[in-house]
């Protein structure tokens, strides 16, 4: 599979991803307007590359599995993917991932993870439940990583030591953040 396989494909509704596979390219699907479903096969995928999955507006069922390390920059942004956790395999993940995804109401955090990217969850305006598995070592929030979403409380982990001022901007519902 090449860099941009099957962008722009309007055809494609289902997509079965094949065990011979260890990463999902760049650009594989992105802009795939009909695309509804991803079906990831095998054990051996554990990245999925930057802009996989973008623009693929009705895109609503795929399941990251447990062995997925790496997340590229906009693989979900501008999808209708109702994400509420990523696997605790993750350790590394790019800027924008869910950006405007409008499906996701709740999110937990994995413990994995260290820092949040900027713009994660930018205009996931719907996502009114965000908070951090119970052993979070959150060093970083970086940055407007949950601009414009319907947030109303945050509580942010004991372990943060940098947080960005404009985190939260345009957050109109938010009223309280707290420090576990």
């Amino acid at each position: 599979w090449i860099d941009g396989l099957f962008e722009e494909h309007d055809m494609i509704e289902v997509v079965e991803i094949p065990e011979t596979l260890n990463f999902v390219p760049i650009k594989a699907f992105r802009d795939c307007s009909n695309l509804r479903e991803v079906i990831i096969n095998g054990e051996d995928i554990t990245e999925i590359r930057e802009s996989a999955f973008e623009g693929c507006i009705n895109l609503e069922t795929l399941e990251i599995p447990e062995q997925v390390s790496s997340i590229g920059n906009y693989v979900f942004k501008d999808t209708s993917v109702a994400f509420n956790h990523l696997p605790n395999t993750i350790k590394n993940l790019g800027v924008s991932v869910f950006e405007n995804c409008t499906e996701i109401v709740n999110f937990i955090y994995p413990e994995s993870l260290s820092y949040v990217p900027a713009y994660t969850f930018a205009g996931c305006s719907n996502l009114v439940d965000f908070s951090f598995e119970d052993e979070n070592e959150i060093l970083t929030i970086d940055g407007v990583a949950s601009e414009y979403t319907g947030l109303s409380a945050v509580i942010l982990p004991k372990n943060i030591t940098n947080i960005s001022a404009d985190r939260c901007a345009g957050c109109e519902n938010l009223e309280d953040i707290e420090r576990d």
